[in-house]
């Protein structure tokens, strides 16, 4: 059974009503993840654990940092990154490497991704 045309053309006018807000919700919503994306990125840096690798190296005399973190933005796979932090004649606390692996890594690595 066919529709009468008053109905055929009102049905038409909301299909069309319909796809324009589907395209602007599409586009919205991709700036909303993308928006959370970068959100959720920023929170887990704040939360950054890293690894304090002692007796290091041929002669065992030096400390690396070890962080893991995303090679490519977030979502992405995790990537090793390590950081000379010092020597094990240095005699500092982990508090203190703890911190100076994270400026390491926010100073040489967040910048450039």
């Amino acid at each position: 059974m066919k529709l009468p045309n008053s109905l055929s053309k009102k049905l038409d006018i909301l299909i069309n009503k319909r796809d324009k807000v589907q395209d602007k919700y599409s586009v919205i919503k991709k700036d909303l993840d993308t928006l959370n994306d970068d959100i959720n990125y920023l929170k887990e840096l704040s939360d950054i654990k890293p690894q304090i690798l002692y007796n290091q190296g041929r002669d065992k005399k030096y400390i690396y940092g070890q962080i893991y973190w995303y090679s490519d933005g977030y979502n992405s796979k995790k990537k090793s990154y390590r950081f000379l932090i010092g020597k094990m004649s240095d005699k500092k606390s982990r508090k203190y490497l703890s911190e100076e692996s994270i400026r390491i890594f926010l100073t040489k690595v967040i910048p450039s991704i």
